[in-house]
């Protein structure tokens, strides 16, 4: 009978009193010392996993706290936000104003609303099928989207400055990290178009907004177009 390593530590695991009824094999059980060699006692490698496992857990409480943290402060952004806003009208000066307080708001370098009206209207004066594909993807689109590679954000990216645009990327940085918002009510009919967050760090939409609260998000600005 062949016995391996989870035979044993299954049935260490299970027998809690075997060292117990048999002390004497404690005197002949070596461990050796992970840096060293040299032998260690038992308790001092139990001391030593311990000491590691409270490390590990004291890291991911750091980094559950770190994402509390953001959670907070993007919510108290939209609430701020939402205080400061007043119903859209579509005309250009109106947009790009209503542009430039979600960009103070969230700290965003890029933001830009593309109505598939706007498209639609270009669809009979451009042979090519490119504004096609935007129309669809909207359409698509169920719920916010953060990207930050690949082919979908090499699409949306060649979009931030297609419709109502805010914002630059200074000092030669570039988009690396996007977020499209569909403009729509909650999980009802079509949207009308998107809304483009860019952001030269590609982990800033992830770790201080994320998918919920760009939803969030999503829903206040739809409303707002729909009061006027």
């Amino acid at each position: 009978m062949t016995i391996d390593d989870k035979l044993i530590r299954d049935f260490l695991l299970t027998d809690k009193d075997f060292f117990f009824r048999h002390p004497d094999i404690l005197s002949f059980i070596k461990i050796p010392h992970p840096d060293t060699g040299k032998a260690v006692s038992l308790l001092e490698m139990q001391n030593k996993i311990l000491r590691n496992q409270l490390a590990n857990n004291k890291k991911e409480q750091e980094i559950e706290y770190k994402i509390a943290n953001y959670n907070y402060q993007a919510l108290e952004n939209i609430f701020n936000w939402i205080f400061e806003t007043f119903s859209i009208s579509r005309k250009s000066s109106s947009i790009r104003q209503f542009l430039k307080s979600i960009r103070k708001s969230f700290e965003l370098e890029v933001i830009s609303f593309l109505f598939k009206e706007d498209v639609e209207k270009t669809l009979g004066r451009k042979p090519l099928n490119l504004e096609d594909q935007i129309i669809k993807r909207i359409d698509l689109l169920k719920s916010s989207v953060i990207y930050s590679d690949g082919a979908d954000f090499d699409f949306w990216k060649s979009k931030l400055s297609a419709g109502f645009s805010e914002g630059s990327f200074e000092n030669g940085k570039d988009c690396q990290g996007l977020a499209v918002l569909p403009l729509r009510s909650k999980n009802k009919g079509e949207p009308i178009g998107v809304i483009l967050f860019g952001t030269s760090d590609r982990d800033r939409l992830n770790n201080q907004l994320g998918n919920f609260f760009l939803d969030i998000l999503a829903e206040v600005i739809f409303s707002s177009f729909k009061k006027k």
